[in-house]
């Protein structure tokens, strides 16, 4: 495996982390109608196959780094600069995940490195409310528009049995993703010889 990015790398890149970025959007939205819980499954479901399939064009150390770099940016934009820290933290972890040679053409390896980067999905609401509180509270106050919502989401990210179970969906909604990556690259994107 080469590891030196190119031009086309980088561009790959960045595509594909909109295309992530607004399947996440699609997911939090889903929990004002399914709950947060089953939103946390559709937001792994559907940003996982593109993982796979970007991790599997590009092919070299830095996927899920560079893509928490992006997510990382995203949300700055977003006024939630906090969100970076954990999002580079749990790449860290999923980047030694896949770091051997092929293994970001391992459908294994690359959900288990999807696991822990769709974790800190999850964990990057839970992280600054524990760091920053006050900070993220008055942040958060212009985003809901009656206090009732805002403790409806406070109590998911800060009832540790209700982190857990959103972790847990998570893993889930990642796993299921992984097996339509992995048909989608078998059956569709490797035939069409796009990688």
């Amino acid at each position: 495996m080469k590891n030196k990015w190119t031009v086309n790398d980088f561009i790959t890149l960045a595509i594909f982390n909109m295309v992530m970025f607004i399947a996440w959007m699609i997911g939090a939205m889903t929990n004002v109608f399914l709950g947060e819980l089953v939103s946390q499954v559709i937001s792994g479901l559907l940003a996982t196959p593109f993982m796979l399939i970007m991790a599997n064009k590009v092919n070299k150390r830095g996927v899920f780094l560079l893509s928490a770099l992006c997510m990382g940016i995203f949300m700055a934009v977003l006024g939630m600069v906090y969100y970076m820290i954990i999002y580079i933290v749990f790449s860290i972890v999923a980047e030694l995940i896949c770091w051997r040679n092929g293994s970001y053409q391992n459908p294994v390896k690359l959900t288990i490195g999807m696991i822990f980067y769709q974790i800190s999905y999850v964990l990057a609401g839970v992280f600054p409310l524990f760091m920053f509180r006050q900070q993220y509270l008055k942040a958060l106050a212009s985003s809901y528009t009656t206090p009732e919502s805002l403790n409806h989401m406070l109590y998911y990210y800060e009832t540790p049995s209700m982190i857990a179970a959103m972790c847990a969906m998570a893993v889930v909604g990642v796993i299921i993703g992984g097996f339509i990556g992995n048909s989608l690259l078998n059956r569709h994107v490797k035939r069409a010889k796009l990688i």
